[in-house]
């Protein structure tokens, strides 16, 4: 017992490291861009090919690797991810030429979409009886990446130099690799029932719609809100590149936050519900911010959003494994999918508009109908359970 209970801890370190890692993922083109732009002289264009290329490249290995982990268990695809990962970080900084960085760039997207849904299946089998709160706890560590990568860059880049911070992130993304190598992981649940037949059956299922719908809408808000706030209170309220920057930090500090907050709240509330206040506290949020002419109470607005932001992705993913029992990863893979289209649609949307982030509102409301759609369509499942393949009763 005490040794099932220390490798449950190893692992525990090493998914937390690993979502750690997908803020390097994350921010490490912006970081980097500057550099990049110097070295290889890119234009606009060749800019936004860079972060497009690992952006399909996640989104067509979340895709895929659903299945595949259902089938051979999270060790190899973790492992797989974490060295492509590694390699792709500090290849970055060696690359000779840009058509090379971009197949580099490829390379970290396919690595992404590994410690995506690997990580997350990972920590829903390590933790069944409360997925939801698991996943708010040990992601909390992105939240601190989230602030830290693009510090660390601000700090190290001019004195050791940009392949000197590269390095210093390699060796960060190496620790899930060695985590995940020398640890004995759950066995993989469908290696010896795997029925391609009965995987569809379960990923059309309404609930699996309903919260890839929530995770569209999440992922949308977040990105867009992300990478629309500075320029928007620039324009809005004049302030400097500087001072916009603490108020998005302030943003990525409050996500932080607001999943260490929820990992306590999900013992005493479900997750489901946690998702509807969530969804409410955003709108409001939202209107604070996006519709007042005060510097302080927008400010106040993007505070309170990103603290209601916060829950929302892992508690999502937590109720896949709440609610089913088989094809988990692939149920994951597709409903991250959904949540990776959000992230295109509704930014290119905001900047069709003219940066008018209005349309974020209306993005929030939807959100929270299709949530409180996925609590009548669970509670009815409750009421009446049916027997379904995969599918808890």
């Amino acid at each position: 017992m005490n040794e099932t209970h220390a490798a449950r801890r190893f692992l525990t370190f090493g998914a937390a490291i690993n979502a750690f890692v997908y803020a390097i993922i994350v921010f490490i083109v912006g970081v980097s861009l500057p550099t990049l732009t110097e070295k290889f002289g890119l234009t606009n264009t060749q800019k936004g090919m860079l972060i497009s290329v690992q952006n399909v490249a996640i989104l067509l290995t979340i895709l895929c690797v659903g299945p595949i982990l259902d089938r051979i268990g999270q060790k190899p695809v973790l492992i797989t991810g974490a060295l492509l990962i590694a390699l792709a970080v500090i290849g970055i900084g060696l690359a000779p030429s840009y058509l090379v960085l971009l197949g580099i760039l490829f390379i970290l997207g396919v690595g992404a979409g590994c410690n995506n849904i690997g990580g997350s299946t990972l920590i829903t089998d390590l933790y069944p009886q409360n997925p939801g709160r698991a996943l708010n706890l040990i992601t909390s560590t992105f939240g601190a990446g989230a602030i830290g990568i693009p510090l660390l860059g601000s700090l190290l880049i001019q004195p050791i130099g940009f392949l000197g911070y590269l390095s210093i992130l390699t060796i960060i993304a190496c620790i899930p690799f060695i985590v995940f190598t020398f640890s004995t992981f759950p066995k993989a649940k469908q290696v010896d029932k795997f029925v391609l037949h009965d995987m569809f059956k379960v990923i059309a299922k309404p609930i699996v719609f309903f919260i890839g719908a929530v995770l569209f809408f999440y992922v949308a808000l977040e990105i867009s809100t992300a990478g629309w706030l500075k320029d928007y209170v620039i324009a809005k309220f004049g302030l400097t590149d500087r001072t916009s920057g603490f108020v998005l930090t302030g943003f990525s500090v409050m996500l932080m936050l607001g999943r260490v907050l929820a990992g306590f709240i999900l013992d005493k509330l479900k997750g489901m519900y946690l998702v509807v206040w969530c969804a409410l506290i955003s709108i409001v949020g939202l209107v604070l911010m996006i519709m007042t002419d005060n510097l302080l109470i927008s400010i106040i607005g993007v505070m309170i959003t990103g603290l209601a932001y916060a829950p929302i992705y892992p508690t999502s993913l937590g109720q896949v494994g709440e609610n089913f029992q088989a094809y988990i990863a692939t149920i994951m893979g597709t409903v991250t999918t959904l949540a990776f289209l959000g992230a295109i649609c509704l930014p290119y949307l905001i900047g069709r508009l003219g940066g008018n982030l209005n349309v974020m509102i209306l993005a929030a409301v939807l959100m929270l109908v299709f949530q409180l759609l996925l609590v009548a369509s669970i509670r009815r499942k409750s009421a009446a359970p049916e027997v379904v393949e995969g599918i808890s009763p």
